[in-house]
C-alpha cells in the first residue's frame, strides 16, 4: 500500500493564517450584528403598531394599508354625493342667477356692477308667475335688493282677466302712522299709532302671497280693530297702475327710484269696486336705468 504524504505548513505560515483569521473574526461579528439590527428594523409581515416615529418597516406598511382601507371605506355614497354637489356648485357657467351655482351668483354680482358702469338695461328682477289680485287683497308682486342708487324701470303685463279693472302698485317704505275712527252709531272711538318698517315688511312678505306690514299683520289686516283695516296702505307711495282687461292683455311700464341696498317691495291691490273682481298680473320685469 502506497504511503500518502501530507504537507504541513511551517510554523511561520500557520501563525500568519491564524493572525488573518483573528483579524477577520471581529468584522464577521460586526456584520452579523448589523444584519440582526436590519432584520429587527424590517420586522415580519404581521408586525403592527407602526407610526411616523415607531415600529418596524412592516408595521409602518401595515398601518399605511389599514389607513388607506379605512379611508376608502369611509368614502360612502353620501360623502361621494357631497363631493358631486361641490363639483356641481363650482362648475363654470355663463348664465347669471342670484339663486344658482357659485359661478352663476358671481355672474349675477358682476352684472349688477356692470349696471352701475354701463347704465341702462340690466335686469334686477323678473318673474313670469301669474299673481291674482282681488279688490282689497294686497299681494306682494316683486321684491329685490337694489344694487345701486338710481331709477329702475318696472314693466308689468296684466293677463287677460276674468273681469276688467286694474291693479294699483304701491312701493313699501318706512312710515309712522296714526289711525282714528269714530262710530257714532255705537258710540265707539278708536285711535292707533303704528310704525311700519320697510325691512320688516320685506322679510315677512312672500311673492304671490299677502304682503305683510310686519310678521304679525298683513296689509289688509286690522290693526287693533276690524274698523282700522287696510287704510295704512294709503300712506305708501302709489307708483303705478296696471289696467287689466277681460279680453286683451295689457303691458304697463313706470319708473321707481331706489337706493343702494334698499329692500324694495312692490304690492298690488285690485282697484275694482267689488271684491269678487279677479285681476291677474302675468309677468314683471325690473331693469336698472341710470342714476
Amino acid at each position: 500500500m502506497a504511503k500518502k504524504t501530507i504537507s504541513i505548513a511551517d510554523k511561520l505560515t500557520l501563525d500568519t493564517v491564524k493572525n488573518i483569521v483573528e483579524d477577520i473574526q471581529p468584522k464577521i461579528n460586526t456584520i452579523k450584528t448589523n444584519v440582526a439590527d436590519l432584520v429587527s428594523k424590517v420586522g415580519t409581515t404581521s408586525n403592527t403598531g407602526g407610526s411616523a416615529t415607531a415600529g418596524t418597516i412592516f408595521a409602518k406598511l401595515n398601518k399605511l394599508i389599514t389607513d388607506v382601507t379605512t379611508l376608502t371605506t369611509s368614502l360612502t355614497s353620501t360623502r361621494a354625493g357631497y363631493i358631486d354637489k361641490i363639483n356641481t356648485n363650482t362648475a363654470t357657467s355663463t348664465t347669471s342667477s342670484s339663486t344658482g351655482t357659485l359661478s352663476q351668483k358671481l355672474n349675477y354680482l358682476i352684472n349688477q356692477r356692470q349696471a352701475s358702469l354701463t347704465g341702462t338695461g340690466t335686469t334686477v328682477y323678473s318673474s313670469s308667475s301669474t299673481i291674482f289680485n282681488y279688490t282689497d287683497e294686497f299681494k306682494c308682486l316683486a321684491k329685490f335688493i337694489a344694487p345701486i342708487d338710481g331709477l329702475y324701470r318696472v314693466t308689468i303685463k296684466g293677463a287677460t282677466g276674468k273681469d276688467s279693472g286694474g291693479v294699483i302698485i304701491y312701493k313699501i317704505e318706512d312710515a309712522k302712522l296714526a289711525w282714528g275712527y269714530n262710530n257714532f252709531n255705537y258710540n265707539t272711538e278708536y285711535a292707533y299709532a303704528h310704525a311700519i318698517s320697510q325691512s320688516a315688511s320685506y322679510e315677512a312678505s312672500t311673492i304671490g302671497s299677502y304682503s305683510y306690514m310686519s310678521s304679525s299683520f298683513a296689509w289688509d289686516t286690522s290693526i287693533g280693530s276690524d274698523d282700522a283695516g287696510g287704510g295704512f296702505i294709503s300712506a305708501m307711495p302709489r307708483v303705478g297702475f296696471v289696467p287689466v282687461d277681460a279680453s286683451t292683455a295689457t303691458t304697463t311700464s313706470f319708473n321707481i327710484y331706489c337706493k343702494a341696498g334698499e329692500p324694495v317691495q312692490l304690492v298690488g291691490n285690485g282697484s275694482a269696486t267689488t271684491r269678487s273682481k279677479r285681476l291677474p298680473i302675468n309677468s314683471i320685469v325690473i331693469t336698472y336705468q341710470n342714476k
